[in-house]
């Protein structure tokens, strides 16, 4: 997607914004986000979710703020047992299953 050069500019250009890589080359670059989603996917192992496809109503509720969930791109999408399966736009932002774990007390996957 994204020649040598672009890629480092990139990463020196979020690190000054303090965001994220992913989410900079969505919102200041225009990628496609379509294709950088399945990219990331695919370079973190983690499968690839159409959130908009997802019916709100099976969705946890109250387990996570709203402000949470806004703050790090990110919603709950189910818990099994003791574990919480949590959708992130940004599969390198451990920092939100940290915060989600935090918050619940219960441990997290990522789904992207």
């Amino acid at each position: 997607m994204l020649s040598e050069e672009q890629a480092t500019d990139a990463t020196h250009e979020a690190s000054k914004l303090k965001m994220s890589l992913v989410r900079y080359l969505v919102e200041s670059l225009d990628d496609d986000s379509h294709e950088l989603a399945e990219l990331a996917s695919q370079e973190f192992g983690v499968p690839l979710l159409d959130v908009s496809a997802v019916d709100k109503s099976a969705l946890p509720e109250k387990l996570v703020s709203p402000e949470l969930m806004t703050k790090h791109h990110a919603v709950p999408l189910y818990r099994r047992g003791n574990r919480l399966f949590v959708a992130v736009s940004d599969p390198a932002n451990l920092a939100a299953l940290d915060e989600f774990k935090f918050a619940t007390g219960i441990s997290t996957d990522a789904s992207w």
